[in-house]
């Protein structure tokens, strides 16, 4: 997951100008959470996902995400 969520922010984030790109947790998950099921599939995922964000954040400097 944590090289899907690099590949994405670089990819999107140098063409973003003034801007702001919202991505809504449902694109999220669409993308990166298939394998996320049970009862609790999107906390699961937001859990997971943030976590994997701070950790791909911390290389990819020049990140600007909220």
């Amino acid at each position: 997951m944590a090289m899907d969520i690099y590949v994405i922010l670089a990819d999107r984030l140098h063409r973003i100008n003034d801007d702001p790109l919202v991505l809504h947790w449902c694109n999220l998950w669409e993308q990166f959470g298939q394998e996320y099921g049970g009862s609790e599939t999107d906390k699961n995922f937001k859990k997971k996902f943030i976590l994997v964000r701070q950790q791909v954040l911390a290389i990819y400097l020049n990140g600007k995400v909220k």
